[in-house]
């Protein structure tokens, strides 16, 4: 249980900082005038934590809900030699 707590707040992390670097590279790059829309609602939210934090949870839900249905189970699997053990994920996607 503590793992997958810490896996998901990692990966909420993780999401909510690339989602922001997406955020700014998207009003970065793209000046075209038919999304000024698109930019006067994210930079009313810029001073705000509203973004971030919604990423972040939404991190945190996709993973459990990978978690919960199996997936990672699925990709990955624990092999051991000896007293070493590690988890391969090369599974085959068809």
């Amino acid at each position: 249980m503590q793992t997958l707590v810490f896996e998901s707040i990692l990966i909420g992390t993780i999401t909510s900082i690339l989602g922001n670097l997406m955020i700014k590279m998207l009003l970065k790059f793209n000046s075209v005038e038919k999304n000024d829309s698109l930019k006067l609602v994210i930079n009313s939210y810029k001073d705000t934590y509203i973004i971030p934090i919604a990423l972040f949870f939404t991190g945190i839900l996709i993973h459990v809900l990978l978690e919960y249905i199996g997936l990672n189970k699925w990709y990955c699997e624990k092999k051991c030699i000896k007293d070493k053990c590690k988890l391969v994920c090369e599974k085959v996607l068809y």
